[in-house]
C-alpha cells in the first residue's frame, strides 16, 4: 500500500472539512516522471530498514545500499546511488524540520 493509497483512504473516511482540506492538499503532488518511480520504491525499501541513532533516524550509508543491492540482486548505477542519497538527505531534513517545529524552535 502506498502513501497515496493511505491518504485517499483517510480522505474518504474523514468528516472534518479542515482535515479533508489538509489531505487534499497533500494529495496534490505532481506524478513521478516516467522511468524514475523505481528509485522512489528503492528508497522506500531502504528507508524501512534504516537504523536509529537514538535521537532519530540515521542516514542510509553506502554500505547499506551495497548490502541491499546484493540481497535484492539489483545492479545500482553510481548516479542512482547519488539520487538515493539525495532523497535520504531531503527525508532527514524534513524530519529535522518537523522536530524543530514541534520543539517550538
Amino acid at each position: 500500500m502506498t502513501l497515496r493509497d493511505r491518504l485517499e483512504g483517510l480522505l474518504t473516511r474523514t468528516r472534518s472539512a479542515e482535515k479533508q482540506a489538509e489531505l487534499e492538499e497533500e494529495l496534490e503532488v505532481p506524478p513521478f516522471p516516467d522511468g524514475v518511480g523505481y528509485l522512489w520504491e528503492w528508497f522506500m525499501d531502504l528507508s524501512r530498514s534504516r537504523p536509529s541513532t537514538g535521537f532519530g533516524p540515521a542516514g542510509i550509508t553506502y554500505s547499506e545500499i551495497q548490502a541491499w543491492a546484493a540481497l535484492k540482486r539489483v545492479n545500482v548505477a553510481a548516479w542512482e546511488v547519488d539520487i538515493l542519497r539525495a532523497l535520504d538527505a531531503v527525508f532527514l531534513g524534513c524530519i529535522a524540520e518537523v522536530r524543530a517545529d514541534s520543539d517550538g524552535r
